[in-house]
């Protein structure tokens, strides 16, 4: 199982909202020219973080309720090991034998 996507992605939000709040709050003077007397960079800045923290969160979560749910198994020779083992065995030189006489 891989990193799941929302704890770098949330991350990468959470900083850049910080980031930007923190230059709407230092330079509050720092105005879009549409936007009307309006601190874009504070209010995107709050956006972005809420996304990244609500990444994070449901990241956290799921990470959570995977490792409660899914016991860990004790020992390299766990049941989806010898399923792929099985699978995937090179064939015995009987079998071998057998499949070029067909």
């Amino acid at each position: 199982m891989g990193i799941d996507v929302r704890l770098p992605i949330g991350a990468m939000f959470t900083l850049l909202g910080i980031l930007l709040g923190v230059y709407g709050i230092v330079a509050p003077d720092q105005r879009s020219g549409g936007a009307n007397g309006v601190n874009i960079n504070l209010w995107w800045g709050l956006c972005l973080l809420v996304f990244g923290v609500a990444c994070l969160t449901l990241a956290i979560r799921a990470h959570v309720k995977l490792t409660k749910s899914t016991p860990r198994p004790s020992g390299s020779d766990d049941a989806h090991g010898r399923e792929y083992d099985a699978a995937y065995r090179s064939p015995s030189p009987q079998q071998d034998a057998r499949s070029d006489s067909v």
